[in-house]
């Protein structure tokens, strides 16, 4: 998981290293910015969450982990 709303090349390498251990990933990011497709475009990267605040966000991480728990 990673917060993707600014460029940031910490959070890039994570998620290539994601995918080079096959590591399904959520990027985070807020409502009205569009994530680098480098974020978007790399297979692990599963969901993409749009947010507008930390409430509306910790709402939407739990209700997307619970689908995946439910699996």
């Amino acid at each position: 998981m990673g917060e993707v709303t600014s460029p940031s090349m910490g959070v890039g390498m994570e998620f290539q290293m994601a995918q080079e251990h096959n590591i399904p990933c959520i990027a985070l990011c807020r409502k009205g910015v569009e994530p680098s497709i480098m974020i978007t475009g790399i297979p692990v990267t599963k969901e993409v969450i749009y947010y507008t605040d930390i409430n509306d966000l910790s709402k939407q991480l739990e209700e997307t982990l619970q689908e995946e728990n439910d699996k």
